[in-house]
């Protein structure tokens, strides 16, 4: 986001008292309508797909062995799943019987 962008919603809106103790006593629930203009100018700079965690990132399990086999059930394929990627949990499983 541009800085001019980013400066005008944080003025319009109030944001340079926001944690002040003084401001305890204004209304950022219910924005005036320049903070609402000026952030609908801001918010269009922003990405469509926002990913901050990177959940949406690749991870290192491959997709050759997973998913269901014509013959084998939701829970074999969860226990196959298990035993490949996290070993020590289907040892604890198997020991603990659950």
């Amino acid at each position: 986001m541009p800085q001019p962008a980013y400066q005008a919603v944080y003025h319009a809106c109030g944001w340079d008292t926001f944690l002040d103790p003084s401001s305890c006593t204004k209304d950022f629930t219910h924005p005036l309508a320049a903070c609402v203009a000026a952030n609908a100018k801001a918010v269009a700079y922003a990405p469509a797909v926002m990913d901050p965690y990177d959940v949406l990132a690749p991870t290192c399990h491959s997709t050759s062995n997973s998913g269901l086999n014509a013959t084998e059930s939701a829970e074999a394929a969860t226990d196959r799943e298990i035993a490949a990627y996290v070993p020590w949990l289907d040892k604890l499983r198997k020991v603990k019987n659950i």
